[in-house]
């Protein structure tokens, strides 16, 4: 009940004469903790912002400010505004230091593996990166630093296998070889020579909310992570999250398969949601962009694990192992399909 109770308390700073509240933690999402509030007549999200991954929350909920502000002249329609608290903030405050914000709930259709939904997911983060274009980038700060930068998440993986503080590097040395192996994509990270734009930094499917069955109508939510980054990152995160529904059901490994026919509807949706501000250059390098990522998030689920499970939030033990391990084998798949 206490915990309950501090969630009221905290959502009435939002909405004060809310009544008869219920609170449903999700376990979407990997690193905010996040309610859905149920009241007799709506439903709202209510979000922790987490304090280990984002050390300046203020400036996350500035960044969202200055998004809120272009998007609201230029009427995007696929953004969504965080509710204004009593005291005229997009965020409050609580007595541990936790920073929480309220979002109005969207009821929304789950997007099916074929490919007439994947074009659509397709279309509208595309056509969001044509949104993002409407920003003054210089007004928006980084809110984690060397995010996506993978020569720095390499070199924490090196010094996470050699200190071992957990004793677990004798668990996966497979693994652990097999990302060492690749290395060569540090490089091919370090040569891209696109420039870098406004992105949202975490374009995966759990991201997009359509409001009705045709798909063509939605929003594209958190925005924690809107900064200068690469174009070819977000449409690898799209595949990433893309193979892992499709493949999700898989009894093993090895029974991971890439299915061509839907990421080329994936890819074609991209390229005509963005196809008035994406680059040839850019388009020529989103197959790079999936590696990359692919190889990114391998590394990293494996530094966490290594750590001592640190950045992402956990349910059991070895999770982090075991997505480290399913994305060294959607790496694997991919590099076949090449």
């Amino acid at each position: 009940m206490a915990i309950v109770s501090h969630l009221e308390n905290i959502f009435r700073q939002f909405l004060p004469d809310s009544k008869e509240l219920e609170f449903e933690l999700l376990a979407t999402g990997n690193i905010n903790q996040t309610y859905v509030v149920k009241s007799p007549t709506k439903k709202f999200i209510l979000q922790s912002i987490n304090r280990n991954v984002f050390p300046n929350p203020e400036l996350v909920m500035s960044n969202l400010n200055e998004v809120m502000t272009s998007f609201e002249m230029h009427k995007v329609e696929e953004f969504l505004a965080p509710l204004q608290s009593t005291k005229k903030s997009n965020y409050y405050i609580d007595e541990n230091g936790d920073y929480w914000r309220v979002f109005p709930f969207v009821n929304h259709h789950l997007v099916t593996s074929d490919a007439t939904a994947l074009r659509r997911v397709g279309f509208a983060y595309g056509n969001f990166i044509k949104d993002l274009t409407y920003i003054d980038s210089t007004k928006i700060k980084p809110t984690i630093l060397h995010f996506h930068q993978l020569d720095f998440y390499f070199k924490q993986f090196i010094n996470v296998v050699h200190l071992d503080v957990k004793n677990r590097v004798g668990l996966c040395q497979e693994e652990i070889a097999f990302l060492k192996s690749q290395d060569h994509l540090v490089a091919t990270f370090k040569s891209l020579k696109i420039p870098k734009r406004l992105t949202h930094n975490d374009a995966k499917l759990d991201n997009i909310l359509f409001q009705n069955k045709a798909l063509t109508k939605w929003k594209v939510i958190d925005y924690d992570t809107i900064m200068s980054g690469y174009t070819i990152f977000d449409f690898g995160d799209l595949v990433r999250s893309t193979l892992s529904m499709k493949n999700k059901e898989a009894n093993s490994l090895s029974d991971i398969v890439i299915d061509a026919k839907l990421l080329t509807a994936l890819k074609s949706g991209f390229l005509l949601g963005a196809e008035s501000v994406i680059s040839k250059d850019e388009i020529d390098l989103l197959e790079t962009g999936v590696v990359l990522i692919l190889y990114e998030q391998a590394i990293r689920f494996l530094s966490d694990y290594l750590s001592g499970d640190c950045y992402y939030r956990i349910e059991y033990s070895n999770q982090n192992l075991v997505r480290a391990r399913r994305h060294i084998w959607l790496l694997k798949a991919y590099q076949k399909k090449e």
